[in-house]
């Protein structure tokens, strides 16, 4: 039933920049709609800790971002055809661990 659920808390923790960016966008939600105000679950008071909660969530938007090109950079992705595998019998949606090279 929470399949979806477990797929996307399994791709935010693959992707640490992403869990960042997407903290950073809920506080900077939370910031500008005043909190949750439905039965006092997590309201937020106008003033210093509305713009404090809005300032992090930028903050932490810009970090993910930043975090995101510098891996982005680091890692690089190497394609079976620049190095001259080729893989046979197998199709798109099989996944295989272990392949020799010759």
């Amino acid at each position: 039933m929470f399949n979806w659920l477990k797929s996307v808390s399994e791709h935010l923790l693959e992707k640490f920049y992403l869990l960042i960016f997407v903290a950073g966008v809920t506080l900077l939600v939370l910031g500008l709609w005043d909190g949750i105000r439905y039965n006092n679950y997590f309201p937020i008071e106008d003033g210093f800790w509305r713009y404090s909660t809005a300032i992090v969530g930028v903050g932490l938007m810009m970090l993910g971002y930043i975090t995101y090109l510098r891996q982005r950079h680091f890692v690089q992705e190497i394609r079976s055809k620049d190095i001259g595998v080729t893989i046979r019998n197998s199709s798109k949606s099989e996944k295989s661990s272990m392949f020799e090279a010759h």
